[in-house]
């Protein structure tokens, strides 16, 4: 019971899954950090239609310009050789970052868990307290039952009877 109450809250806790959200943020930095060690490559191509094409007259002849169906292309190459450390500080920062969030979510975590043992254990407690309140009313139901049938004998005093009657009343 008590390791489903902890799943329990570790699936629905909004403060713990936020911290897990900041936990997938810095996995993130850490990546677009490094991606800037690496060469951007750009891949692009344009087709053009031409549904006329243009006439050039020379000469008393007629000639076609262009074609019908164009295509063009092109593959860009792109790697910074230095940028002052940039990237590398950048990438020592997130991983940094990413550090003191895996400090944060295992501190959220075991805060968390604590919470739901002591709220568990605080509800075992206060059962078995309540039993205890249940067998003492009991005892004293019978207790004060059997004082007013001494009383009716006469052989206690009004005094202890009204006495056994406030406690089962407490």
């Amino acid at each position: 019971p008590l390791s489903a109450a902890i799943d329990s809250a570790l699936k629905h806790n909004e403060q713990y899954l936020t911290v897990l959200a900041q936990l997938d943020r810095a996995e993130g930095q850490i990546l677009s950090a490094r991606a800037g060690l690496f060469p951007k490559i750009d891949l692009h191509a344009d087709y053009n239609r031409t549904l006329e094409l243009s006439k050039v007259y020379f000469g008393g002849q007629e000639f076609i310009v262009g074609t019908k169906n164009a295509i063009a292309g092109g593959l860009t190459f792109d790697q910074t050789l230095f940028e002052g450390g940039g990237v590398f500080s950048a990438w020592a920062a997130a991983q940094q970052y990413r550090k003191m969030n895996e400090h944060l979510a295992r501190y959220a975590r075991l805060e968390l868990e604590s919470q739901v043992a002591t709220a568990y254990f605080d509800a075992l407690l206060l059962e078995q307290l309540a039993d205890v309140a249940r067998q003492t009313l009991q005892l004293s139901e019978e207790h004060a039952a059997l004082v007013a049938k001494k009383y009716a004998d006469g052989i206690v005093s009004e005094y202890d009877n009204l006495r056994a009657r406030v406690r089962v009343a407490n």
